[in-house]
């Protein structure tokens, strides 16, 4: 149901399937708080990811 995709700066990003729908997931480990769930729609996985990614290495 839920799959670890990637970490850093306390963020976590998981895959999770319901209902033969798929969403990513990105909680904060230092918070313990679901920061942002998104559906996971062709290339809207790899966006998010990327958005992560920029955020993150500013």
């Amino acid at each position: 149901m839920f799959q670890f995709l990637h970490e850093s700066n306390d963020r976590r990003v998981y895959q999770a399937e319901y209902c033969d729908e798929r969403y990513l997931i990105t909680y904060n480990s230092k918070t313990d708080e679901i920061e942002h769930v998104a559906p996971m729609l062709g290339t809207d996985a790899i966006v998010h990811l990327f958005k992560n990614y920029i955020h993150e290495n500013r």
